[in-house]
Parts: C-alpha cells; sequence; structure tokens
C-alpha cells in the first residue's frame, strides 16, 4: 500500500500545475519531471547515512505528499491562473483520427496488463538491471559494491532508482516493469506537443502519439525492466520544454529543461549523443532575444543537471577516474562500446550497418540480398563492411532476421515515413512554417549520426535507436497531415497500428499466446 504515496505526490503535483495556468499534456510531463527529480534526490540522499530503507522513503514520500497539498490548497484559495491558449490549427479532432488513437490505446492496454503479469524476464535485466536493486536494498545505499559486472556500478542508475522504490514500497519487483510501460505513455504525450510546436494541428498530433506509442521495438520493450524507454521519455521531454521555453521562458520551463537534461543523463549514456543535436536546434528556432536569455540562463540549465547526477558522477569518477565511469583504466571489453577512433568513412559505414537492422525479413534469402546490398554500399565508400574497428567484440556484420524479440526488432515503417519526412521538410526548407520542421528533422537525424559516430555496431543495436524514432513521430505526424491527403495519413495511421498488433500481443518472452513458452498465461 506504501506505493500510493509516490502516486499521490504525482497527482498532486498534477493538481498544482494546473492552478499555474498549464494545460494537461504540459502538467502531466511537468509533474513527470518534478516527480523523477525526487526519486533521484531522495534516493542519494537517503544512500549517504545508509538509510534507503522502506521507512526512511515512505517517510520522504508522505512529506512531499503533505507539501505539495498544502501549496495546492494555498493556491486554490488564490484562484486559478488562465491556461495558455493552444496554438492549433483545428479544434475539432477528426473522427479517423479518434479511432486511430482508441486502436493505438488498446494495444498499449494490451502492453500495459504485459508489463504488470509478467516477470522481469529480459538478459539484461537479469543481468544488471535488477541485480544491482537487489544489491542497493542489501547494502541501504546506492554505494558502489564488490561485483564481477561492473556495469552494475557505471552505468548511468535513474530507471533503477525508480524500481527500487516501487520495489521497497510494494515488498516485491511487481511493478519495475511498469517504469519502462509509463515512459511509454509519456513519450506519447510528450511527442504530441512537439508536433504542436511544429505547427501540426489536432489530427497531425494525434497521429504523433499513435506512431510514437506503437513503434514495434518500443511496444516490445516497454513491459520489461530495461531503460531504454526511460531516456527516450526524458529526452522527449526536454525537446518539449525546449520548444515552449521559446514561447515562455519562465522559470518553471527553465527549472523543467535543466531537469528533463538531468534525467535523461542519469538514466543512460545515449542522452548525450541525442541531447546535443536537440538542444542547438531548439535554441536556434527563438528569436535572437530568447537565444541571448537561454545563454543567460545555462548556469540554471547545468546546475540541474549537476543537481541529479552529481553523486553518480562522484562515485565514477573515484572509481574510473571518469565521471561517466568509462573508460575505465583497465580492460573491460562489456563497457568498451565507444569507437576509438572517428571518420567520416566509418561513420557512413556505421549509419549503414544501423539502418540495416530494421529490414530484416523472414526469409534467409532475401535478408542475404538485402545484407549484399548493404556491403556493396559500404565497399562504395570505401569501407570494410566487417570492420572490427566498428563492430562491437569485433563479431562481423549480419543482417537479422524479422523478430519479435526486443533487442532484435526493427521498425521498418517508422524509419521509411521518419527519412521521408525528413526529406520533405530540409527540401522545402523555405516555405512559410517550416523552419522549425526542418530544424528539428535535421536534429533528428544528427542525432542518429552522432550514435552511429561514436558507439559501436552490434547486433542489439537497435534498441539504442528508440529516441530517434520516438521523436521522428512528431515530424511524421506533422509532414502527414501538412503534405499528405486526410485519406492517406489515415492509411499511414492504420498500417503502422496493424503492423504493430503482433509486438503488442506476441512478445518472444513475454507473449498473450497461450501455446508459447513463455507466455504471461502460465
Amino acid at each position: 500500500m506504501l506505493l500510493i504515496l509516490p502516486a499521490a505526490a504525482f497527482l498532486l503535483f498534477f493538481l498544482v500545475l494546473r492552478e499555474h495556468g498549464l494545460d494537461w499534456r504540459r502538467r502531466a510531463l511537468a509533474s513527470a519531471v518534478l516527480w523523477g527529480a525526487c526519486v533521484a534526490l531522495s534516493t542519494e540522499a537517503l544512500s549517504l547515512p545508509r538509510l534507503l530503507t522502506r521507512g526512511p522513503l515512505a517517510i520522504f514520500w508522505l512529506a512531499v505528499c503533505i507539501g505539495s497539498s498544502m501549496y495546492w490548497r494555498m493556491l486554490k484559495h488564490r484562484g486559478p491562473q488562465a491556461s495558455k491558449p493552444m496554438n492549433s490549427a483545428d479544434s475539432v479532432l477528426p473522427s479517423a483520427m479518434r479511432r486511430l488513437l482508441v486502436a493505438a490505446g488498446i494495444l498499449v492496454v494490451l502492453v500495459g496488463i504485459d508489463a504488470l503479469v509478467a516477470p522481469p524476464s529480459t538478459w539484461d535485466a537479469m543481468a544488471y538491471h535488477l541485480p544491482r536493486v537487489a544489491m542497493w536494498i542489501s547494502n541501504h545505499s546506492v554505494r558502489f559494491f564488490p561485483t564481477p559486472d561492473l556495469n552494475q556500478l557505471v552505468f548511468a542508475p535513474w530507471a533503477e532508482y525508480a524500481m527500487l522504490h516501487t520495489w521497497l514500497l510494494w515488498g516485491s519487483d511487481r511493478f519495475v516493469n511498469l517504469v519502462e510501460f509509463f515512459s511509454l505513455l509519456g513519450s506519447a504525450i510528450g511527442v504530441s506537443l512537439i508536433a504542436q510546436r511544429l505547427g501540426a494541428g489536432l489530427g497531425g498530433q494525434a497521429l504523433a502519439a499513435v506512431l510514437s506509442a506503437t513503434i514495434p521495438e518500443g511496444m516490445l520493450e516497454a513491459s520489461g525492466a530495461m531503460n531504454t524507454y526511460v531516456v527516450s521519455f526524458w529526452i522527449v521531454a526536454c525537446a518539449a520544454f525546449l520548444l515552449d521555453w521559446n514561447e515562455d521562458p519562465g522559470w518553471l520551463n527553465t527549472l523543467c529543461v535543466g531537469l528533463s537534461a538531468g534525467l535523461a543523463m542519469l538514466t543512460k549514456g545515449t542522452a548525450f549523443v541525442y541531447l546535443p543535436s536537440l538542444a542547438i536546434a531548439c535554441w536556434w528556432m527563438g528569436p535572437a532575444s530568447r537565444r541571448i536569455l537561454f545563454l543567460k540562463r545555462s548556469v540554471a540549465f547545468l546546475l540541474a543537471i549537476l543537481a541529479l547526477n552529481a553523486g553518480q558522477f562522484i562515485r565514477c569518477y573515484q572509481f574510473s577516474g571518469t565521471p561517466l565511469g568509462v573508460p575505465l583504466p583497465f580492460r573491460y571489453p562489456r563497457v568498451e562500446v565507444t569507437t576509438t577512433h572517428v571518420s567520416v568513412r566509418g561513420t557512413l559505414a556505421s549509419v549503414l550497418r544501423n539502418l540495416s537492422l530494421h529490414f530484416g525479413t523472414f526469409s534467409d534469402t532475401a535478408n542475404s540480398r538485402i545484407e549484399h546490398i548493404f556491403r556493396l554500399a559500404m565497399r562504395a565508400i570505401g569501407a570494410n563492411p566487417d570492420d572490427r574497428a566498428g563492430i562491437w567484440l569485433g563479431d562481423p556484420f549480419h543482417m537479422n532476421r524479422f523478430s519479435l524479440h526486443e533487442i532484435y526488432a526493427g521498425n521498418p515503417l517508422q524509419l521509411i515515413l521518419l527519412l521521408a519526412s525528413i526529406a520533405v521538410v530540409v527540401w522545402k526548407w523555405r516555405e512559410a512554417g517550416l523552419r522549425k520542421a526542418s530544424l528539428y528533422g535535421l536534429a533528428v537525424i544528427a542525432g542518429f549520426v552522432f550514435l552511429s559516430a561514436t558507439l559501436l555496431w552490434n547486433q542489439w543495436s537497435s534498441r539504442l535507436h528508440l529516441p530517434f524514432f520516438v521523436l521522428g513521430a512528431a515530424l511524421i505526424g506533422f509532414t502527414l497531415e501538412r503534405y499528405a491527403s486526410p485519406k492517406m495519413a489515415t492509411y499511414a495511421g492504420v498500417l503502422v497500428v496493424a503492423w504493430a498488433l503482433p509486438y503488442a500481443t506476441m512478445n518472444r518472452i513475454r507473449s498473450f499466446i497461450p501455446g508459447s513458452r513463455l507466455a504471461i498465461i502460465r
């Protein structure tokens, strides 16, 4: 029952922000950011005196609830502020989009049931995500501990902090999968806001949310205990608040920009890859006065980031001599995932390898032909497809088969739609109202290229692309609404939802199908 306390804290944050005049989507994102900061700061604070146990944690959340409740009651006596107008082009959501939202919502509910019923089962979850949580509970602290798996120490820990809170307050790992599931929901909300800021109407915003919620790899991972969807959510929240900041550079948006960026960095190292290009693009979208003010506020942003990450940075520095924990002062291949030399040729080859992960089919013959095409493309630019310097552990490059496993699944439909959308908005950037969309599209593709340049390729890399696809959903929704007919946009949404159905119901390790050995009904 103690788990109701953090849930109540989120609800109270939501009510407080309503009194400040925010619309429901911005309230949801801001409440999540404040809630996430509470998780991080309370975990670090209680770890210092080794009080990271159920009692002190429950007292902390009770204090947050009491304080938020008192502040909310005070605001209610003053009366609510007026909500800021929504700059949507439409006032009524088209009926076709409402049906698509319902269909996508049904799939999301199935994923939520899977997350609630199925035990954690992904290899990484059992190897380092949950073992580190178990050790923290045992030690009453998140201090580093002796372990042969250094991922449990140096990798960013926020997702596991949230799992730790559910575990301690409930008494078991029953709800740890919900951290990823709620990140799926939050990402869909955030993506619809980004689409709005790019200029999409209600139809484009709804389509963006549908595209985000039905990403195949995301639907598979959202019912487990990993962290890629969590970092995707924080990156989306940061992008949404950055875009909102250009319209309203108040201190609430300033705080949310810094905290969401800090939470992303505290969740997974890929945040350092995706955030720079997004921040630059969103900064450049604003008028000159906003850009100057943003630079003046940079100290506030950095302080928010450091406040959340200081504990992990210090522990990593004491352990390895670097605040990020890597590179280690000794050989440990499991965490050696970054490239040692960046070149244009090597980056282009890595981009092609990463793109190949989303074109796997059921047929070995077709896969061999597709792989041959990618190999020819890499050789055409003078790169070796099997270059050991660009592939983790030196394995040869090869195509993956079509898979319903979260670490192998590709996202072919979303990839085709996203690349087409980026090409359209960049090609037509001189058109009125396309400046923001073109800059945003370039930022999204730059994040993917930066990821390819800095991280070694492996057959499981498709899950690292999830922020790319989640962010891209906003651009697809905007582009389809602007350049496609309503019927064509609806058909695209129907195709994406239909394609997502097996991923929502036939997860390779958490399946709804009764005949499967790993079916949740068993």
